[in-house]
């Protein structure tokens, strides 16, 4: 699932809410912006969680191992996907998430 959307639109925070669903407490689930990756033991399979904000060279998603998040057994959730939009794969579930003012926002479906 790629997480458009810009600087506190909600992209961890919805995150945690689709982490604490398979399982992981929200208190673990926090932003990868430095290690670039979290990786956490969901009830039925692995959570990723990337944020692809440094990325500023393909070469380094490489290095990463991104195939292995992307193409794996578990749920790849990836924060600020422009980045690396050419490697997303085809069937890539695309949200946009909007700040409305407040603590109200507003998440849409990207369609092709």
């Amino acid at each position: 699932m790629a997480l458009y959307g810009d600087l506190g639109t909600g992209k961890t925070h919805l995150v945690k809410g689709i982490c604490a669903a398979y399982g992981v407490p929200e208190t673990s689930v926090t932003s990868p912006t430095f290690t670039l990756v979290h990786e956490y033991a969901g009830r039925a399979f692995p959570i990723y969680h990337i944020d692809a904000y440094r990325i500023t060279r393909l070469q380094e998603f490489f290095e990463l191992g991104y195939q292995e998040y992307f193409y794996g057994e578990g749920l790849c959730l990836i924060e600020w996907p422009v980045h690396v939009e050419s490697l997303l794969p085809e069937h890539t579930l695309r949200l946009r998430l909007r700040h409305l003012g407040g603590n109200r926002r507003k998440i849409e479906r990207i369609e092709d």
